[in-house]
């Protein structure tokens, strides 16, 4: 993994290097696809062409994943809630959470028909930066909690490296909400309004444990 990580790494910062070196900073702000721009530099159309369909075919593997772990994390929220416990059904044939994949499929349809490409990323980045660094911080609180509980892995160079995790999360997530102020308000209403329903939820758990 560790391999990998620097692999990664190290590819995206060569293309980034390329971009710099073969578009200039202004019409790189102004693109709307910088990879896709620069094959049509160096390939023509053809290239251009070749590189999208290859991001439509990896995004399919993509989405695969998304629509198989989406929908199961969907499903175990609605074991742990009465509220939502309608959604936890199984097809008895295929033994899939259907309507948990079925509301995702509509909603991700929704947010489709609502915004571009673009506008969806930052949309939905505040909240995933919001919630990296939440969950970094659950490293402390853990550790607060916990103290003596038997750790198999422990993470590398704590707590210095979860500490700039989450001040690089923090510096991201300000910098979504400076230059993309209206998606990332949206965003962030559709988190705060989970406040109420997970407190409705509770009480009601409370009130109707599940069996």
């Amino acid at each position: 993994m560790i391999t990998g990580i620097f692999i990664i790494t190290f590819l995206y910062l060569a293309m980034n290097l390329l971009y710099i070196y073969l578009m200039p900073v202004g019409e790189m702000a102004n693109a709307n696809l910088v990879a896709s721009e620069m094959m049509q530099i160096l390939y023509g159309g053809n290239g251009k062409r070749i590189l999208e369909a290859l991001v439509i075919i990896f995004s399919i593997g993509c989405l695969n994943a998304m629509i198989i772990t989406g929908g199961r994390i969907t499903y175990a929220m609605a074991k742990d809630n009465a509220i939502f416990s309608y959604i936890g059904k199984i097809n008895t044939r295929y033994s899939t959470p259907y309507l948990a994949i079925i509301i995702n499929a509509v909603w991700s349809v929704v947010l489709i028909i609502l915004g571009t490409f673009n506008k969806l990323l930052f949309f939905t980045g505040i909240a995933v930066w919001l919630f990296f660094a939440l969950a970094v911080g659950g490293l402390f609180i853990l550790r607060y909690k916990f103290p003596n509980i038997e750790r198999p892995y422990k993470v590398w160079g704590y707590p210095l490296m979860p500490i700039i995790f989450i001040l690089i999360c923090i510096a991201l997530f300000i910098n979504t909400m400076v230059f993309y102020t209206f998606q990332s308000f949206i965003g962030l209403c559709l988190v705060i309004s989970g406040i109420p329903v997970y407190i409705i939820s509770q009480k009601r758990s409370k009130k109707y444990p599940l069996t």
